[in-house]
């Protein structure tokens, strides 16, 4: 009777894993088969009825926590977005998208690099000969033996050692950098369950160590004082949110809600005391301040004192915001040179050279009559270029350039005159407005008048500007310029006699105002060109 009994219990089971067989084939909708570039495959079984969206989808070629799982999805849309969305502890993440803008897209996010998306591509074949009764049954034997319930359930222990793991690797980054040995530590107490399950609590934790590594990598000097002055860094988590150096400890407490944290924690970096102050030079307040803090540091460091050998040198320095300024001067007295910053790091209006083959209409400015200091850090060259001439500098050494930068006087951008108004009559008599350069200065018009290389300046006794034009009328105050609106329009009137000018754009004629009419002869405009 026992080998009846026998394979009656085996015909029995056989039947009975016919007839689950048979209910799993019935719950299947469709299968589909995708690969990405890098190796991946996604198998998505799609259940009955389609409309409540359930699905199980396994991924192989991954050497994520995903890796061969045949996990329940649900489908949800938004727009014109499907996400499949499945637990992982204790969280929901949608690993796999479908998009339908334009054309229908997939793609894959895994474990680990979460915010790069791999795009997938539908493969028909694997997909007509794929097992989903297999990925079926794949996922009942996971299910009940606690496969999946511990990849969806949330395991304090695993949270935190893969976010001890992640700060290590931000630790051994900077460690790199800056050639530190840090010891940076998450006080875990401060954080709840909670917390975890919603913030990348080690993304937090490691943003200074992010701004340290940056910090160093952008200077040397920054990286000796690092090396010096910070050895370990704790973050806590609550509280307002705030990094201090406390000894030779960053201690970060976290406001996860706090915006631009990573612009928080490079400024406070930077504002950290590392050496004494420098001597209090003559003059304007540089913009190297008085040299205490890690940026002010960084900022010396960086810049560059470029000279001919013959008295004439040139401060480059990228100032605070990241903006560049231009010095130049004897080296005892350095003056500020006014920048375009929209057309260049460098580039400052030299109408008195000319360089043709530049660009005429660059962001609304003539690069024919720009001028440039040419400064490579990181090559060590320095050059000065007026209009098509190129005098190469020397770079001075860093202790002899913080030398000259501790003892120039500082002197800011002089007040020089700008292009108003410009006129001609049919004898070739000029009649040119110019004004200063600053807002104090805007209203002082100063008026010449004559042929090209013999113009005379006027006195005048009342300027008159409203929206129908300017009158500029000379001492006698029988002789007026009227300029048009916009300066499209001019008229010269001498007593009862009217004459009508011609308009000629400021902006096209920049050099010949400069070099031919005569006003500016022999005038410095204390830039590099001056000189060199």
């Amino acid at each position: 009777m026992q080998p009846l009994f026998r394979v009656s219990m085996i015909a029995f089971g056989l039947a009975g894993a016919a007839l689950v067989a048979h209910a799993q084939n019935q719950n299947i909708e469709t299968t589909k088969v995708f690969r990405s570039p890098r190796g991946e495959v996604v198998t998505l079984v799609l259940l009955k009825p389609i409309a409540e969206g359930n699905a199980i989808i396994q991924v192989t070629g991954t050497k994520s926590p995903l890796e061969g799982l045949a996990l329940p999805y649900k489908r949800s849309s938004s727009g014109q977005t499907d996400a499949f969305t499945t637990q992982w502890r204790g969280r929901s993440f949608s690993f796999v998208q479908q998009h339908t803008h334009h054309r229908e897209r997939w793609e894959l996010y895994v474990p680990g690099d979460l915010r790069n998306s791999h795009p997938l591509n539908f493969d028909e074949a694997a997909s007509k000969s794929a097992n989903a009764q297999a990925i079926v049954a794949l996922h009942d034997k996971q299910k009940a033996d606690g496969t999946l319930a511990r990849f969806a359930n949330f395991q304090r222990k695993d949270e935190q050692a893969e976010h001890e793991k992640s700060l290590a690797e931000a630790t051994a980054e900077a460690d790199s950098a800056c050639g530190t040995k840090l010891r940076a530590q998450i006080a875990w107490p401060s954080i709840s369950d909670e917390v975890i399950k919603k913030y990348s609590v080690s993304s937090f934790c490691s943003t200074p160590l992010g701004s340290l590594a940056s910090l160093c990598k952008r200077s040397p000097v920054a990286a000796t004082y690092v090396r010096d002055k910070v050895k370990e860094l704790t973050c806590t988590w609550g509280g307002p949110h705030k990094l201090a150096l406390n000894g030779s400890k960053l201690d970060l407490s976290v406001d996860p809600e706090k915006p631009n944290q990573d612009d928080f924690t490079r400024e406070t970096l930077e504002a950290l005391e590392v050496a004494p102050a420098l001597p209090k030079p003559t003059g304007d307040a540089p913009p190297w301040g008085d040299g205490r803090t890690l940026g002010q540091r960084i900022m010396l460091a960086q810049a560059g004192v470029c000279s001919d050998g013959k008295g004439h040198y040139v401060l480059h320095i990228e100032g605070p915001s990241s903006t560049t300024q231009l010095f130049y001067g004897d080296g005892k007295r350095m003056t500020r040179v006014p920048l375009v910053e929209a057309i260049g790091s460098a580039m400052f209006l030299e109408p008195r050279f000319y360089n043709p083959d530049a660009n005429p209409s660059f962001r609304g400015a003539d690069i024919r009559v720009h001028s440039a200091v040419d400064f490579d850090a990181q090559k060590g060259t320095c050059a000065v270029r007026c209009g098509t001439q190129r005098t190469e500098l020397r770079l001075l050494p860093h202790d002899k350039a913080l030398e000259l930068l501790t003892a120039a006087a500082l002197a800011p951008i002089p007040a020089l005159r700008t292009p108003h108004a410009l006129a001609r009559d049919e004898r070739g008599n000029y009649y040119y407005v110019d004004k200063g350069s600053t807002p104090a200065t805007a209203s002082s018009f100063r008026l010449y008048m004559g042929p090209k290389g013999n113009m005379k300046l006027q006195k005048m006794t009342n300027v008159v500007s409203d929206s129908q034009g300017e009158i500029f009328s000379t001492k006698t105050g029988d002789l007026r310029l009227i300029v048009g609106p916009n300066g499209t329009q001019s008229t010269w009137v001498k007593g009862p006699a009217r004459t009508s000018l011609l308009a000629v754009p400021v902006q096209e004629n920049l050099r010949m105002i400069w070099t031919e009419l005569g006003v500016y002869a022999g005038e410095k405009r204390s830039n590099p060109c001056d000189d060199l």
